[in-house]
């Protein structure tokens, strides 16, 4: 298993979906990295039809009914989500841990109680019957029709826990309700997906204790910002630590906050780069054919020459972005290609300007 060490301390992390086998076509047979020798799972799904545990691994939509089952999302639950515990450092130092009890939690999760409303049924017995083969998508949405057609997004959305994780901004309702609602949680992890916003629902019950999931709720079209404006703040995740909940092995690490600071600080060391090789000759060619105020240097080259130039920088900054994104990616391979981004936007917005006022002022490469 490829690994590579963690910094603060001398344990390894292991590569989840890089070190996960291609699927094979037809039966397949899945070990699912991160568990012991002996906590191997064996999955029996038509590759061609019903997706694995392993594709729901990272997955970026939301799987249409047909590949799907109740079984694959218990399987996914207890073979892979309730093995882990999720450790998330919000923007501002707040540490949240999030665990997954059991596979019992779906019934409620996923809303399929509200299906069974009024019909004796309860997440354990729910349990034993799907295992058993006693219940299936079919069985639900036959309980109650009208019921399952409001709840089916939801079900579906089930499929995508791992991926909300993964890519979350948190929402936070102190109060433990969400404003105009009955629905009680601490915080929401907002994910947004196929024109759907996915808000898994998680709360303790002792404030510095571990949370838990208690509900996934799904928002679309007019009313997609729903929660959104109910939050108290909206908070940004600067790290995830992925560890495995019985040996305490960290599987996965994303380092967001770093690495956007990274993605900045290539961004300028491109664009100082640019300006180091390219502004020398620009700038003499510039100061050669006009005529300019020697007192005020900042100010003597054009502003349309001056947009010539930054045009001309970002040309260079976005020619590498590749190679920037190779540095991000080993820090938060979810979010680089938006990090990356940002990045650019950013410096473009706030510090390029600045940059070239200062080479031309100064008729020195830039500080770096």
């Amino acid at each position: 298993m490829d690994s590579t060490s963690f910094p603060s301390g001398g344990r390894k992390i292991y590569h989840e979906r890089s070190a996960i086998g291609d699927m094979l076509s037809a039966i397949q047979t899945l070990t699912i990295v991160g568990l012991g020798s002996n906590e191997s799972s064996l999955y029996s799904y038509r590759g061609d039809e019903m997706l694995s545990v392993n594709d729901l691994i990272d997955i970026n939509y939301i799987p249409a009914e047909s590949d799907i089952s109740l079984r694959l999302l218990v399987d996914f639950y207890e073979s892979y989500l309730c093995k882990r515990i999720f450790i998330f450092t919000l923007k501002g130092g707040r540490v949240i841990k999030l665990f997954f009890r059991d596979a019992t939690e779906i019934f409620h999760i996923s809303g399929i109680d509200h299906v069974y409303r009024g019909i004796p049924m309860d997440g354990s017995r729910f349990l034993q019957d799907v295992k058993a083969g006693k219940i299936t998508l079919d069985t639900v949405r036959n309980v109650n029709v009208a019921a399952y057609k409001d709840y089916e997004i939801r079900i579906r959305s089930m499929a995508c826990i791992d991926t909300i994780i993964k890519n979350c901004e948190y929402l936070w309702y102190p109060s433990g309700k969400i404003p105009d609602s009955e629905i009680e949680v601490k915080y929401l992890l907002l994910k947004g997906l196929d024109n759907n916003n996915l808000h898994l629902g998680i709360d303790t019950y002792k404030e510095n204790r571990p949370y838990f999931a208690r509900t996934l709720l799904i928002t679309e079209g007019n009313n997609i910002g729903k929660f959104i404006g109910k939050a108290d703040e909206r908070l940004k995740v600067s790290k995830l630590e992925i560890r495995d909940k019985e040996t305490d092995t960290i599987l996965n690490c994303v380092e967001r906050e770093r690495a956007e600071q990274t993605a900045l600080e290539e961004v300028r060391s491109y664009a100082h780069a640019w300006m180091d090789k390219e502004l020398p000759t620009l700038l003499l060619q510039y100061l050669n054919q006009n005529t300019v105020d020697k007192e005020l240097p900042e100010s003597c080259v054009r502003s349309s020459v001056r947009k010539a130039w930054c045009q001309a920088c970002r040309k260079y900054i976005e020619d590498n972005k590749t190679d920037i994104k190779f540095k991000v990616e080993k820090l938060d391979s979810y979010w680089t290609g938006k990090i990356v981004g940002e990045a650019i936007r950013k410096y473009d917005k706030e510090e390029m300007k600045v940059d070239l006022v200062n080479y031309v002022k100064y008729n020195t490469p830039v500080q770096r």
